[in-house]
């Protein structure tokens, strides 16, 4: 176990992340068929898959044996202290997606999610490391404050970006979780507004919708606050990194907003869009239900 060390650069962390994201990788790998076992409800009453329990342990683990002062938000094991006096905050989602995992282990669209940010009390724009481990593809999508977004996979590493795509139209690519808003008692009107006569879907999980908005694959992406934000907590710094911007319905950007506190309790609109001009016209289309 390696001693705690109070100041790490981005680079170390980044590199400690990553070490962390590949360390899931492997147990998803090794774990195979026996990862869709039934363990036990976590703090949100859902009931935790092995893969999400033992994907959290790898990544607590890689921060606990790199000497990271750390506290852990995450969706399995609650709150985890890392050291005497943390300095840094993650967020921690094992397996976000379980539903897909589940029925199409190997194939579907699922992943880990890790964000870590430069203090306890941070803002949604203190963000030091944010990482998607999408396991069934093999590709572990991250990004380092100031120094852009990247893809790795068998290839190599590929700097990545958002579509930049600036109009709303029929041809426009949206990922709208309508069943999240009806599941967490969210108002869904105004976006059902903004999206009137606009096509949208949404796929396996929110690791791989950020995935996709990221990669240029999506042009917007619409969810509500809900059980933590744990997603929310580890792939803002990607979309903004990529050149995306993430903003709430009433146009604050999330940057502007302390993880701790925007929408713990009470369930929100977050926009994230490939631009600001298209986030403008999303806005502005939601406003015409008021």
């Amino acid at each position: 176990m390696s001693a705690e060390k109070k100041d790490f650069s981005p680079n170390e962390i980044t590199e400690t992340a990553l070490r962390a994201l590949n360390l899931t990788f492997l147990a998803h790998e090794k774990l195979g068929a026996l990862g869709e076992a039934l363990v036990e409800k976590n703090q949100f009453g859902d009931t935790a898959l092995r893969m999400d329990i033992e994907a959290e342990k790898a990544v607590i683990t890689a921060l606990e044996r790199a000497g990271v002062p750390i506290v852990i938000h995450s969706e399995e094991h609650g709150i985890v202290k890392l050291g005497n006096n943390p300095q840094y905050l993650g967020v921690l989602d094992g397996l976000d997606g379980s539903d897909e995992y589940k029925r199409f282990r190997g194939k579907g669209r699922y992943g880990t999610m890790l964000g870590i940010f430069s203090n306890t009390d941070p803002l949604y724009g203190d963000y030091i490391f944010q990482g998607i481990m999408e396991h069934a593809s093999k590709k572990l999508f991250y990004a380092t404050k100031n120094q852009g977004a990247f893809m790795k996979d068998s290839q190599g590493i590929h700097p990545i970006q958002t579509s930049g795509l600036s109009n709303l139209d029929y041809n426009s690519k949206v990922y709208f979780t309508e069943a999240d808003f009806d599941r967490f008692g969210a108002d869904k009107s105004p976006v059902v507004t903004a999206l009137q006569g606009i096509p949208f879907t949404r796929i396996g999980s929110t690791a791989s919708h950020y995935a996709d908005l990221v990669s240029g694959k999506v042009d917007l992406l619409i969810e509500p606050t809900r059980k933590g934000n744990l997603e929310f907590g580890a792939a803002c710094g990607l979309v903004f990194e990529a050149k995306g911007v993430v903003s709430t319905l009433d146009g604050v950007d999330l940057r502007q907003q302390r993880f701790l506190e925007f929408g713990q309790k009470e369930n929100f609109t977050v926009i994230s869009a490939a631009t600001p001009e298209l986030l403008a016209e999303v806005l502005k289309r939601t406003r015409k239900s008021e």
